[in-house]
């Protein structure tokens, strides 16, 4: 939630490059500080083999891992919630409106 306070400020420096960061006495230094670590800090996720989403992914399955009736499938579907794949006789398909680039997390599930 702290995260979602700071996206404001993110957002101002980049409509307004020309703040001075040297201005020690504004109130908007903390958060000028934790931008600059977190934009010197920051390190690009690897893609190969979606290790940038398998824990997310793993973590989404858990409640699933004694099983997927019908019922509850159908439950979901209803309710518009999650993403849906489907393996059917050693064929994949997802649903339309995931947020993955299309295809990306395949090799995981039929893995």
């Amino acid at each position: 939630m702290e995260l979602l306070l700071h996206i404001p400020v993110f957002l101002l420096l980049l409509i307004e490059p020309e703040i001075s960061l040297a201005d020690k006495g504004s109130g908007w230094q903390k958060y000028l500080t934790q931008i600059s670590e977190a934009t010197r800090n920051y390190q690009p996720c690897s893609q190969e083999n979606c290790s940038c989403h398998i824990s997310v992914l793993k973590e989404d399955l858990k409640p699933f891992s004694s099983g997927i009736t019908k019922d509850l499938m159908m439950d979901t579907v209803r309710r518009g919630v999650g993403t849906h794949y489907q393996i059917i006789n050693t064929n994949y398909t997802e649903n339309q409106s995931v947020c993955f680039q299309p295809g990306a997390v395949e090799s995981s599930i039929l893995s």
